[in-house]
């Protein structure tokens, strides 16, 4: 029986195979403007997210899968109604969305006023429509697999067919811990969320936030400051835990938290 377990899992990209450590830098070993790590091939990672939803469905569904593939399908067919808050999004991103002539095609069409047209993705219900019937193998095998291989081959990016049917999500420990007699259950790494969110619970426990006042001056002021040591240690330690030793204990010890909470000085 599965009741009363915690579960976590990890489903999020994976470098590709071809990867190198030096894929970002320039030949003197300094590093390359952001823009080839985060925008175009070399910067997408091997996508999880299908094999993890299949894999969630495979421990837990109760529903047919196909059926919950339906409505997304649907909407990406005969698409939807742009609202005002995603007009805003397109035209921010707009420099982005138009940069390549596929995404131009689809989220452009409408531009420059998005609002109340009608937003329909008609490739998109194609893959989805394949995962619907052949699960997670619509994506990782066949048709979209070697189109995904085609593109990153054409334009230098490094995801082959390998990576893509070698991808596994992993069922990972979640992290349990407390703050004023409350249970916390949360993600571990390569997510940075869980390991932070109780270092910085364990920290604002040694404070009266009741007495401060909610979203008072000195409230914010504490909890920039709390923030900031923790994305101190994000940059510095956390990583993915296949490949780097994350110092979770310690990161996550209630000592060190105290050790923090005697640098802050509220007021500065």
């Amino acid at each position: 029986s599965i009741t009363n377990q915690n579960y976590s899992i990890d489903y999020r990209e994976m470098a590709p195979l071809k990867s190198l450590t030096n894929m970002y830098l320039n030949e003197d070993g300094s590093f390359n403007d952001e823009k080839l790590s985060t925008f175009g091939y070399l910067a997408s990672g091997v996508p999880g997210t299908v094999a993890g939803f299949w894999e969630v469905h495979q421990k837990f569904g109760s529903l047919d899968w196909e059926l919950l593939l339906e409505d997304a399908i649907y909407f990406a067919e005969n698409g939807f109604e742009i609202t005002p808050y995603m007009g805003d999004m397109l035209t921010k991103y707009k420099e982005k969305l138009s940069y390549f002539e596929p995404t131009n095609k689809i989220f452009m069409k409408h531009s420059p006023d998005f609002t109340g047209s009608i937003f329909v993705q008609k490739d998109l219900a194609n893959t989805l429509k394949l995962i619907a019937v052949k699960g997670k193998d619509g994506f990782y095998k066949g048709e979209i697999a070697q189109k995904i291989t085609n593109e990153m081959q054409k334009n230098g990016g490094l995801i082959t067919k390998e990576d893509l049917i070698n991808y596994k999500p992993k069922w990972r420990k979640p992290l349990i811990s407390d703050y004023r007699n409350n249970k916390i259950i949360t993600m571990g790494p390569p997510s940075s969320g869980g390991v932070h969110i109780i270092q910085m619970l364990n920290i604002l426990e040694n404070y009266d936030l009741k007495l401060i006042g909610h979203n008072t001056v000195d409230y914010i002021n504490l909890l920039a400051e709390v923030m900031k040591y923790a994305y101190a240690d994000r940059s510095k330690h956390l990583g993915d835990p296949d490949f780097f030793d994350v110092p979770i204990s310690d990161i996550t010890n209630k000592k060190y938290a105290k050790s923090i909470k005697n640098k802050i000085k509220i007021g500065k």
